[in-house]
């Protein structure tokens, strides 16, 4: 009888083992399968779906945000009259991560104000290695606009970024930038 016992736990050992194998395996391709700009889109739009706007954050890349604010600033301050550029400089020392993600926090509560929010992921396009774009439908009752978003690779992770052309009001997200802001962290990184 005990050896009988040993053999049953044995078996059932393996086929603990086993099962949990498989549900480790299933867990990793399920993670690959989220690791798409779609997936980073839609993990924001849920998020900010069910109000929880700090975990939308999480699928931005606020730091690059912050960078390319920051740089964009300072091309425009090189344009500008001496006696503006220390009011400039000042504006530039706020465009720190935290502050770019409080400001988003608060813009997305105001934009996403209302009974009816939906989305609607339309296509990808200009996707390469480390960018890519997301073209979604966002609804607020009864307002509905398309937006464009540019994603960028960041420690393997799609998140949501920002292109200078956007930002300066051009009608598409400016991936190549992206790319060299990519190519520019990479060498920084190697340094």
């Amino acid at each position: 009888m005990g050896l009988n016992l040993r053999v049953s736990k044995g078996k059932k050992m393996k086929k603990t083992i086993g099962v949990l194998f498989t549900l480790a395996l299933m867990c990793v391709s399920t993670l690959a399968l989220c690791d798409t700009p779609e997936e980073a889109v839609k993990g924001m739009m849920e998020a900010v779906k069910a109000g929880d706007y700090e975990k939308a954050t999480g699928y931005v890349d606020i730091a690059g945000i912050a960078r390319t604010l920051r740089e964009f600033m300072e091309s425009v301050m090189e344009t500008m009259p001496d006696e503006s550029k220390e009011e400039m400089k000042k504006e530039i020392e706020k465009m720190l991560p935290e502050n770019i993600k409080a400001q988003m926090i608060a813009t997305m509560k105001a934009e996403t104000a209302g009974e009816n929010f939906s989305y609607k992921i339309i296509e990808t396009k200009d996707k390469t290695e480390n960018t890519a774009v997301v073209v979604v439908e966002i609804t607020v009752d009864d307002d509905t606009k398309t937006e464009e978003l540019p994603l960028i690779k960041v420690d393997g992770k799609w998140k949501i970024g920002m292109s200078r052309k956007k930002m300066m009001g051009g009608p598409q997200p400016d991936v190549e930038v992206e790319e060299e802001q990519v190519e520019k962290k990479e060498t920084e990184e190697k340094e």
